[in-house]
């Protein structure tokens, strides 16, 4: 595999897949030739317009990155309601914040167990989330507040 797949922790996601065999993934990039998995679609080479369906259509985003720097999938995949799962580093935890879940560490048995814990959370609970999260990239990261931060950065 290539060095995206490690740095962009498709490998634990596909971990996850693999250990949760009812539930339903969507990978969606280009070059992964690993094992095909029943419960896993991968979308390659599709439009902004497919990419929100599929941000609609789906409960949970996934951002295992190991390196990443603001990840403008994460924040979209958010504003469309969907709950963040991500990993802690970079900006994604500022990003998700108080509205979904933060591996702390690359381990494949503690994403797992952590999507575990997630699964026990309530309809409402879920609910509640994907509300949290749309409404905070709708406040926080405007045109206009990304803007005004990347300006003082270089006015410093």
């Amino acid at each position: 595999f290539g060095m995206d797949f490690v740095r962009k922790g498709i490998d634990t996601f596909i971990a996850i897949a693999e250990d949760f065999p009812q539930h339903h993934f969507t990978l969606v990039g280009n070059g992964y030739s690993g094992k095909k998995l029943e419960n896993l679609t991968i979308m390659s080479e599709i439009s902004y317009d497919e990419l929100i369906d599929i941000y609609i259509k789906h409960q949970f985003y996934v951002q295992l990155s190991i390196a990443e720097g603001f990840p403008n999938a994460l924040a979209e995949a958010m504003l469309y309601g969907c709950i963040p799962i991500g990993s802690s580093v970079f900006g994604i935890p500022d990003i998700i914040g108080d509205t979904g879940f933060i591996l702390q560490k690359k381990d494949n048995n503690k994403a797992i167990q952590l999507v575990q814990s997630i699964l026990t959370k309530s309809d409402a609970q879920k609910n509640s989330l994907a509300q949290k999260a749309s409404q905070k990239v709708l406040k926080e990261y405007t045109f206009e507040n990304r803007m005004q931060r990347f300006n003082s950065i270089l006015n410093k």
